[in-house]
């Protein structure tokens, strides 16, 4: 009987999933698609191009989403002039340019740190054009009461296609180069704008201004959605920027082979994220939270004990089932808690953006700061039980936010 509701239940989901979600998530997988490709390896590349520095990454990455803090409130302005679709259109090809000022950097000479930097302001001017006006659409298309299994339905589907990408990377770059994995990129990233020429250009009225907005981030009112969020992006970037040079030295420096760890722990966790999403919207919403950034936080703490291949995977394994627990559950409290605001959907989602950059920025200073005055692996050990810390403030969305 059970088996019978959770089917009815799917396809239900399924037939709720409106054409214009379809396109829109349409398109996002195509760019996932080139992304999942090389992200682990640009994160490399700058490691080994600043002869295995780490504050290399750092300023980077830093320098980023210090951009994407301060100019995001500036972007979510553009929505009741330009329209979501609009400025969709605009940020992928900034994402095109990120990609191509890779490929100078890749390339050697004396346009590398010039591609560098093209790099960085590309995708800070990609990333505040692109998120708010996503997040805001994505939210509205989303069945109100169908979040958590749809979301759960459209990643299953996208990751069956993803799941292989990083593997796919690791192999371009070490039988054809850095050069030939953006090149790569650039077509899937060049696609990825078809779909959105069948989507309505919609429109959002900013309330705020730009200093409103700062004060709105560190008010005592939303000091929760600060907290959660900043959270949430510490551990996003660790996992994205320090988790994989870790594992690159584990490794030996080998891409293929931190290619295929990545790809194999991808597989592995697969299958949850349906589950998670079926019980997302049958499951009291505090008790998956709980569940999903207990085993997340549980999973940085055991990475800091990995030595081998095998424990690698046996605990990215592990840590992935908690994140897609974790983040299945945050991302469908998100959406529901930016439509639970109304008319300040996109201020929700530009303070939520803030934050997550604001965290960002924050462990990267960390680690850096640790390097300097002591040594990489304490920086790294810190990183991951910062980390650990950070995914229990994402408990704090299952209280109601309300901007006014």
């Amino acid at each position: 009987m059970r088996l019978e509701l959770s089917r009815s239940t799917y396809m239900e989901s399924v037939r709720a999933l409106s054409p214009d979600l379809v396109y829109l998530y349409t398109h996002r997988v195509l760019l996932r698609l080139g992304l999942s490709v090389s992200s682990v390896f640009t994160v490399v590349l700058i490691y080994q191009f600043f002869d295995s520095s780490f504050f290399a990454v750092a300023l980077a990455y830093g320098s980023l989403y210090i951009g994407v803090l301060l100019l995001t409130p500036l972007s979510s302005m553009l929505i009741s002039r330009l329209g979501v679709m609009r400025m969709l259109m605009w940020a992928v090809p900034l994402l095109g340019v990120g990609t191509i000022g890779l490929y100078a950097f890749a390339s050697g000479g004396q346009y590398a740190f010039s591609g560098l930097v093209a790099f960085v302001i590309a995708m800070v001017l990609y990333k505040i054009l692109y998120w708010v006006p996503y997040h805001v659409d994505f939210s509205r298309l989303l069945d109100s009461h169908r979040r958590g299994g749809q979301l759960a339905i459209i990643r299953n589907l996208a990751d069956v296609l993803i799941v292989l990408t990083p593997f796919l990377g690791g192999y371009v770059v070490e039988k054809f180069g850095f050069t030939s994995l953006y090149a790569l990129v650039l077509v899937f990233v060049a696609i990825s704008i078809i779909p959105l020429f069948s989507l309505p250009n919609t429109y959002e009225k900013y309330q705020w201004t730009y200093l409103q907005t700062f004060k709105q981030l560190f008010s005592r009112r939303n000091r929760g959605l600060l907290f959660a969020y900043t959270g949430d992006g510490v551990q996003d970037m660790t996992f994205a920027a320090v988790w994989p040079l870790i594992v690159f030295t584990l490794l030996g420096e080998n891409y293929i082979a931190l290619g295929a760890i990545t790809a194999l722990t991808f597989l592995a966790v697969l299958v949850l994220r349906m589950v998670t999403g079926r019980l997302f919207d049958t499951w009291d919403k505090k008790k998956l939270m709980m569940i999903g950034a207990i085993s997340a936080s549980t999973g940085w703490i055991l990475k800091i004990m990995v030595g081998t291949p095998v424990q690698i995977f046996m605990v990215d394994t592990y840590h992935g089932m908690g994140r897609v627990v974790n983040r299945t559950t945050v991302d469908a409290i998100t959406y529901e808690q930016s439509a639970d605001n109304g008319r300040y959907v996109d201020e929700y989602t530009t303070l939520k953006e803030m934050a997550l950059a604001f965290g960002r920025t924050s462990v990267l200073v960390v680690v850096a700061v640790l390097m300097y005055f002591f040594d990489p692996q304490l920086a790294f050990i810190a990183a991951l039980a910062l980390s650990a810390v950070a995914t229990m403030t994402t408990m704090l969305l299952t209280r109601r936010i309300h901007l006014v």
